[in-house]
């Protein structure tokens, strides 16, 4: 929480990095994994909210400069990805020429330097040994053991739109891209890295055309690709919602879509009154899509934990752990779950 001046306001932030730390020395830890969200460039909402170069640069420095995360990062590769707090709230939903061409930019030269920079999105020189340029594209995938890893860009390419066979949460490009990753080698384990949840849906009246229900169209075809592909070992990685749950997306005849969702690491105690409580959340529903009736049924078979958290992700060739924890590092059991492919 970066207050008024500027400065971060809230020690209690940084002490959540860590219990992760701790816990990463305790067991073998490939990576650490970030879903989005990992400055607020608005936590004061529009009031000193950052909008140039140089008050994104200081809103890392000071978010990636406490002694804890700088220890967590020292020690363990970092993949991030990111979502609309990097920019402002729900971006682009409010977005004019003006905040095209000024706020925009500096975000995400800020991005590019802080997050993008140690992530395979950026290309490297021939000899692999510095950053050649600005990347291309955000969004990107690498292999790690059994597992294939794609970090979606859910931000940067949404194209908003009255109408709603017209709205893109992710270029045609980025689409064409996810639905390849899928159909290469579809026996091996695939974590898919959504900014915002898939499903479960949130009821009326929280509902809103933010996330993956305000992009019908894109998300029946994403679904329909998941399951056409054969995937059978797939698991959906998401984080926004400031609550953390498992759900399952189930389809006759098809392979079932398993979603893990943790966020967030830090919470302002101030803002508690707007959490994802398990009473926002729509489970034994139907996941429509924008001309199909049903894409699977929606199941949220746990307890929903609506604190500050973080996970543990450990997969195989057999099966998946998710594991949760609180923010003084100790397992929050009735979150978590065994997965058998």
């Amino acid at each position: 929480f970066v207050g008024l001046d500027h400065e971060v306001e809230d020690g209690r932030a940084d002490r959540i990095f860590s219990r992760m730390a701790d816990n990463a020395a305790a067991s073998p830890t490939d990576f650490v994994l970030y879903g989005g969200d990992q400055v607020y460039a608005d936590s004061t909402w529009k009031v000193a909210a950052a909008s140039s170069q140089r008050e994104y640069f200081d809103l890392y420095r000071q978010s990636f400069g406490q002694p804890n995360i700088r220890r967590l990062m020292a020690n363990y590769n970092h993949h991030m990805i990111l979502d609309d707090h990097e920019i402002e709230n729900n971006w682009p939903a409010r977005a004019n020429p003006d905040l095209w061409t000024s706020k925009y930019p500096a975000a995400m030269k800020a991005y590019q330097i802080y997050q993008a920079s140690h992530s395979p999105a950026v290309p490297l020189n021939a000899e692999g040994t510095r950053l050649e340029r600005d990347p291309d594209a955000l969004w990107y995938r690498f292999r790690w053991g059994c597992a294939d890893f794609f970090l979606m860009d859910l931000r940067t390419e949404r194209v908003l739109s009255r109408w709603p066979w017209q709205r893109k949460i992710m270029s045609r490009a980025q689409e064409d891209a996810v639905v390849a990753w899928l159909e290469d080698e579809p026996d091996r384990v695939k974590c898919l890295v959504s900014s915002v949840p898939l499903f479960p849906e949130q009821r009326w009246p929280f509902r809103g055309q933010d996330s993956w229900e305000g992009f019908a169209a894109q998300r029946q075809r994403l679904v329909d690709a998941i399951h056409d592909s054969g995937c059978r070992r797939l698991l959906m990685l998401s984080g926004d919602v400031h609550a953390s749950l498992y759900a399952r997306l189930d389809r006759r005849g098809r392979n079932p879509i398993h979603g893990w969702i943790c966020s967030g690491l830090f919470w302002p105690t101030a803002l508690m009154a707007f959490r994802w409580y398990r009473p926002m959340i729509r489970d034994h529903h139907t996941l429509r899509g924008l001309w199909k009736p049903s894409l699977g049924r929606v199941t949220v078979p746990g307890e929903v934990y609506s604190r500050d958290a973080f996970s543990r992700v450990s997969v195989d060739e057999n099966g998946a752990t998710l594991a949760l924890f609180d923010r003084d590092g100790n397992p929050v059991p009735d979150i978590g779950t065994e997965i058998r492919w």
